[in-house]
């Protein structure tokens, strides 16, 4: 088995951060935020949106 190595940049750090902060946050809003629905759940959609765009990159 070969060992390759791994590149990491801050680029990659970055991403792997909005990767697990979005989600997270996407989770808590509701939780936190006391309002309509239609404005906890338009930001909730948005978060979970931009996290899953910025996986498939």
């Amino acid at each position: 088995m070969e060992k390759k190595a791994v590149s990491i940049s801050i680029a990659n750090i970055r991403l792997l951060n909005l990767e697990i902060i979005l989600p997270i946050l996407a989770f808590s809003i509701p939780f936190l935020l006391t309002g309509p629905q239609w404005l906890t759940g338009t930001m909730v959609n948005s978060l979970l949106y931009i996290a899953s765009s910025k996986q498939t990159r």
